[in-house]
């Protein structure tokens, strides 16, 4: 018969007594007592400009707090309890899609998908990717009250494919989204949430410009009194929007300066003034300068008003002072995108 001696008996019931002291102590710290969550907020994710610049991913961080306070316990003895959170979109189309200009009926072409994932900085778990409107699987431990102590805990990162935006119409696409956050006992007591958006601007590499209903300027025919001005209103689209322009003519000197030319080589000077807009004309003058930042139409056609004016003016003193003839010039204009 093995005889066991009362002190050992005694230092094993105290050793088993301290560790389930311990146990309980970790277990009671998110359960039933003074629950706190909370999260502080979750800055946008803007990736600028793309212009086939390949996959685009950035992140953002911030502090989320789940404590608790014992109920037998002060109240600076809280103990970091779980948490996990869920994102969701805002916009009707679901998923993590961004819109072309923000409006979220848009589809196909008009809308790109992100993908979404998560991470707690100081537990180490590699991101989890999410799914839109499904809580992460993986709990994390969140950080005290205020997030004072230990700074920003959770990472969420955001990634578009290049095969993604390749072929999208080019513009600003934003989508916006909700995380929603538990914590606190048992991932029960307590949730908040915070909302946040995304954005990206693709950059037409190729776009494309269109200068139509150009016709021949005629004219007419000097009575011998007065100044000739004549104007040619045309359509100007650009897929951006914006335009550069430079006019250039058979017989413009190297100085800038307009000439019709007759039969007999005879020239007449005449000034050339430019305007991009048709309502609230303001002309410029051209020369061998191109002319930058004019504003152009998105639509094709310009929508059938036209939405651009060259001005030829001849002085009644470089007409007295011509030889008869008929005089005849060629402009040449180049349109490029801005």
């Amino acid at each position: 018969m093995k005889v066991v001696t009362l002190k050992k008996i005694a230092k094993t019931l105290a050793l088993t007594c301290l560790l389930l002291q311990q146990t309980g102590h970790v277990q009671a710290s998110c359960d039933a007592g003074r629950s706190y969550f909370e999260m502080y907020g979750i800055s946008a994710i803007d990736f600028g400009n793309w212009d086939d610049s390949g996959t685009v991913a950035s992140s953002t961080t911030s502090c989320i707090a789940s404590a608790d306070t014992p109920s037998n316990s002060p109240k600076n003895s809280d103990m970091q309890c779980p948490y996990k959170v869920t994102v969701s979109s805002l916009e009707s189309g679901g998923d993590f899609y961004l819109y072309l200009n923000g409006d979220s009926t848009n589809t196909g072409s008009e809308r790109v998908l992100a993908q979404l994932s998560h991470k707690d900085i100081n537990d180490g778990n590699l991101f989890e990717t999410l799914t839109e409107g499904v809580q992460e699987v993986h709990s994390h431990n969140g950080g005290f009250k205020l997030c004072g102590q230990n700074g920003d805990n959770s990472e969420l990162s955001a990634q578009i494919a290049a095969s993604e935006l390749i072929g999208k119409t080019p513009g600003s696409y934003t989508g916006t989204f909700r995380v929603d956050g538990v914590g606190g006992d048992n991932l029960l007591s307590a949730s908040d949430f915070e909302d946040f958006s995304i954005s990206i601007t693709i950059v037409n590499t190729n776009p494309t410009v269109h200068l139509t209903h150009i016709d021949d300027l005629l004219l007419g025919t000097f009575s011998g009194l007065g100044d000739i001005t004549q104007e040619e209103q045309f359509c100007a689209y650009t897929e951006t929007g914006a335009y550069r322009l430079t006019i250039s003519a058979t017989n413009q000197d190297i100085n800038g300066s307009f000439f019709l030319g007759s039969s007999t080589t005879d020239l007449l000077p005449f000034t050339l003034q430019f305007d991009d807009t048709i309502v609230s004309p303001s002309f410029v003058a051209v020369g061998n300068d191109t002319l930058v930042g004019l504003t152009g139409s998105q639509i094709l056609d310009c929508g059938g008003a036209d939405n651009a004016t060259l001005r030829v003016s001849l002085s009644e003193q470089d007409l007295i002072s011509a030889p008869s003839g008929t005089y005849v010039d060629t402009l040449t204009l180049i349109m490029e995108p801005e």
